[in-house]
Parts: structure tokens; sequence; C-alpha cells
């Protein structure tokens, strides 16, 4: 049986060759000031443009004050917003700002606005991307080198994932819906695939792991030197090194800093929110990790 994820998966190859990622193409683009202006400035740096502006919409998302304006917004946030503007003014890209009646969370707006609809390839760069699945659309998080690479192509590098069928049988209680049942089974199979990541290093050289979620240090083999994660946003609030709500089922272990697991663990307080539309005892930060020594040297 053919599923309606591997149909929107071919109808979207632009080519394939046996054992390397398929090339797909990218029929929406969303944009927001996060994760894209890196992305830009490299574009320009090497003299290129945006392939499709036309199939690329952008929005202020993660850095908008939930009260005051724009004036309320710190000084980052600021530098991030002017920056998507004047890309976007460059581009020919539209854009949805502070002010718009269009403006909103990203991944609210495709839907919304009739941007997101079945069978079309998606991406973002942003973790929260897959929901846009629930449309029946194929949706794809990206990071910045991807967000440059689908700026510049309209394409996307992926390898073909593998599928998994699950049956939900019985009725649900009132209240539960279906967000709920994809919840209650991503909680009970996981969301990463770390034996195959490790998998592609073939040698015994220390790995420095990139993982979205910190929760993973606790199963990581030896090998992994180093493990670096964001997610938690510190927990958003952080009292005197303590934070009240931790999206972690560790708790306050892997909220923020460095810590040590089955490896060592630089979770970043990052940019942006996620549990709650504020801060406090955490700004937004950019971190760097000075290797070398016994310990890594941690510095935002």
């Amino acid at each position: 049986m053919t599923t309606m994820a591997q149909r929107i998966w071919d109808r979207h190859v632009v080519a394939a060759h046996e054992g390397e990622p398929d090339l797909l193409y990218v029929d929406l683009h969303l944009v927001h000031e996060v994760t894209s202006p890196q992305a830009f400035e490299s574009l320009r740096l090497s003299g290129r443009k945006v392939r499709r502006p036309d199939l690329t919409v952008a929005t202020m998302d993660h850095d908008v004050p939930t009260r005051g304006g724009r004036a309320a917004a710190d000084e980052i946030a600021e530098r991030q917003m002017s920056a998507l503007e004047e890309n976007c003014r460059r581009e020919g890209i539209p854009l949805y700002g502070m002010g718009s009646a269009r403006q909103g969370i990203v991944h609210v707006i495709g839907p919304e606005l009739g941007l997101t609809q079945p069978g079309l390839l998606i991406v973002c760069g942003d973790s929260h991307t897959s929901t846009h699945g629930a449309f029946g659309a194929l949706a794809f998080g990206i990071g910045t080198s991807e967000v440059e690479h689908a700026l510049a192509t309209q394409c996307l590098r992926q390898r073909r994932p593998k599928d998994m069928a699950v049956s939900v049988e019985g009725e649900l209680p009132v209240g539960v819906t279906a967000k709920d049942v994809a919840l209650g089974i991503i909680s009970r199979i996981g969301v990463d695939d770390l034996t195959a990541t490790l998998a592609k290093v073939k040698d015994d050289a220390p790995i420095i792991l990139l993982a979205h979620e910190p929760d993973v240090a606790n199963r990581v083999p030896a090998r992994v030197a180093l493990q670096l994660s964001g997610h938690t946003h510190g927990g958003q609030v952080r009292l005197f090194g303590w934070s009240p709500v931790v999206p972690s089922r560790y708790g306050n272990r892997f909220a923020y800093g460095h810590a040590r697991a089955n490896c060592n663990v630089v979770v970043s307080g990052g940019l942006g929110c996620s549990i709650m539309p504020f801060r406090l005892g955490v700004p937004p930060e950019i971190v760097l990790v000075t290797l070398g020594g016994s310990n890594p040297v941690v510095s935002s």
C-alpha cells in the first residue's frame, strides 16, 4: 500500500541517486525572523537571489512582543525583525510584519490564509513545521543552511523516511482530539532515531551530537563526547538557578547550561519562546562552545 506521504514525496522528486538523499521540489517556503538572517546574508555575499519569491512567505513570529508593540522588543529581536524586513524588501518576498492583520505564528497563518493545502511540500526553519501534515501536506522543519538552500534553489535534499503503521481502535473520550492521540503515540514510541544517526559515523572518532531535546543525553553511548541542545529555552523563567516549568522529563537537570549525563551536555537558552509568551531571568542568547582540554568552555 502506498501512503499519502509516499505519493507526495514521489511527485516532488527532482533527482534521485542510489545512496544519496533525494532532491525534492518545495511548493511553499515559510520564513520567519530567527532562522533566516544568516541564510539571506550568505545568499547576498555569494551574489545569489531567491529562486522563487512567489513561493516564499514571511512573517514576524518568534520575536514579537506579547504586549507593548515593537517598542517593547529587545535589541536582538529588533535587529532580527529589521533584517527580515530588509531581506524581504530586497528579494520581493511578501512579509506579514507587526501591524499586519495577517501576521501571526508561522504555522497558524499557513492554514488560516489557505497557503497550506493537501499535497504540498512545505518547509520552514522551525521544529514545528510537521504540524502542517494535519492538512494533508508533507512538511519539514529545516536548519538555517537548508533555509539558504531552499531560498536559492527552491529544492531540498532529504533522505526518504521510513514508514510505520499505527492502528488506533475504540472511541475517544470526551475532550480528546486527534492531536491528543498523536501526542500519545509519540510519547510511547519516541521521536528520535539515535541508533541510526550514530551509525552514520563509521570509525571510532569522538562524536559531537546536535540534539534538539536534551533528554536523549541519558541514552547516548560513551563515544559521544559532547551533546549540544536547545528546546527548553531555559524554562523561560529562571529564578536563582531554578526553573518552575521545564519541557523535559528530567526537570531542571537539563533546563539550562552545562550538565553531565552519559556525556557532557550544553543546553542553550536560545532565542524566542515556546511554553509561555515571555522570558524572565533567561535572556535570549547565542552560545559559543570552545573545544579543547578536558572539559568544554561555554560562553554566551
